[in-house]
């Protein structure tokens, strides 16, 4: 009883100041109130017992819920400094002409950012609920090598595409500035 009285009450605290809240974290609350409630009455129905015997499951629920904004933007965050400094860093042992000033790095002919979108945690909360979910009780790593092997074909034959993409547009202002000239 306790934890569904503990999922109502965080679910009334949520819409009583849900109007500061963005529709993430509205979503957020409204998700963990109810997983907390699900929670509740299973272990109502079935016992701690029986709660115990399921508890992976139980709490892979509770990937249901959007990460609230606050720590979801720390995160993208620190992953979008760490992408930014790895690239910079790349780009610095290769030898590329550049000038970097904060996420915006300036090329010889382009100007590229590493956007919010650029962090990577879509697929790095993909890559954790592949490796959580594939045999989490043995051999979660190796599936969670598995799940990169797949996506990187996937991978590959985007950068391809963009590459085609990039040389038709190159080919194109090539043409149309000796057209011009």
């Amino acid at each position: 009883m306790g934890l569904l009285f503990a999922g109502a009450v965080f679910h009334w605290l949520g819409l009583r100041h849900s109007a500061s809240a963005s529709q993430n974290d509205q979503l957020a609350i409204a998700m963990f109130s109810a997983v907390v409630i699900w929670v509740g009455c299973f272990v109502l129905c079935y016992g701690m017992r029986v709660l115990r015997t399921g508890l992976f499951p139980v709490l892979f629920l509770f990937l249901m819920v959007p990460i609230p904004d606050f720590p979801l933007d720390r995160f993208i965050f620190w992953l979008q400094t760490w992408s930014a400094e790895v690239s910079y860093a790349v780009f610095q042992m290769v030898g590329v002409p550049i000038l970097r000033s904060g996420f915006t790095f300036a090329l010889p002919g382009v100007v590229v950012e590493v956007a919010k979108e650029c962090s990577g945690i879509r697929s790095s909360l993909v890559l954790l609920i592949t490796s959580l979910l594939r045999l989490h009780r043995q051999g979660g790593v190796l599936f969670f090598f598995l799940a990169l092997a797949i996506l990187a074909p996937i991978l590959w034959s985007l950068q391809k595409s963009e590459r085609m993409v990039k040389n038709r547009i190159n080919a194109k202002a090539a043409a149309s500035s000796k057209t011009v000239a």
